[in-house]
């Protein structure tokens, strides 16, 4: 069962629509080529010191995240970079920890965009299923009105391989369908934490394609 197959289409029309209005946005070059994928400790943000962030664990060797190519005009769009890469790590974390009500998924996700995290952590705790492999995040595209925000960005999921725990069975994407365009919509709460409230994407979609 890959990941993404929980999607839908609600939050990457939404989050396209803000883009294209042009609210502030941000555009980041596509990377040409896989040998970007060690890049991920050189561009990625830092989260605000001032807030008590829940601590996830370091991902096993044979489960990566690469967050490539980013770069951000102002602090702003640091900050909204940076905890929804917090909320792909803490929902990922989930998964192959098997935490079915993660403190770190609820703390960077609310409404439906925690409904549907906290679906596919449960999705694949009661399938057998777990993430392995290499996801490569690049092409992004930020745009913020005040305490909203929207994301855009492509994802390589060619080299990722959803195993079943007691089978062994292996399922894979191949072709165009590796490539995945997401987006997501974040509201800033009160604490000053940019929270995903919908995340959802395209599979195939011609934009990703390298």
């Amino acid at each position: 069962m890959p990941r993404r197959t929980l999607l839908t289409a609600s939050a990457l029309t939404a989050a396209t629509a803000l883009l294209l209005a042009g609210c502030g946005g941000h555009d980041d070059t596509k990377p040409q080529g896989s040998d970007q994928a060690a890049s991920t400790q050189a561009t990625t943000p830092s989260p605000s010191p001032t807030i008590a962030r829940p601590k996830i664990p370091p991902l096993p060797a044979d489960d990566q995240l690469s967050f490539e190519g980013r770069s951000a005009s102002n602090a702003t769009e640091r900050a909204i970079l940076s905890d929804h890469e917090q909320y792909i790590r803490a929902r990922e974390d989930a998964i192959l920890r098997r935490v079915k009500n993660s403190q770190a998924v609820s703390f960077y996700a609310k409404g439906q965009g925690l409904t549907d995290a906290t679906n596919l952590i449960n999705d694949y705790i009661q399938s057998g299923d777990t993430a392995k492999g290499l996801v490569r995040y690049f092409d992004w595209k930020t745009a913020d009105n005040g305490n909203s925000a929207s994301i855009t960005y492509c994802a390589d999921e060619s080299k990722v391989r959803d195993t079943n725990l007691k089978t062994g069975k292996v399922t894979t994407a191949s072709g165009k369908d590796a490539y995945v365009l997401y987006g997501a919509r974040l509201a800033k709460n009160s604490d000053g934490v940019w929270q995903t409230i919908s995340f959802s994407g395209k599979v195939g979609a011609a934009q990703c394609q390298p």
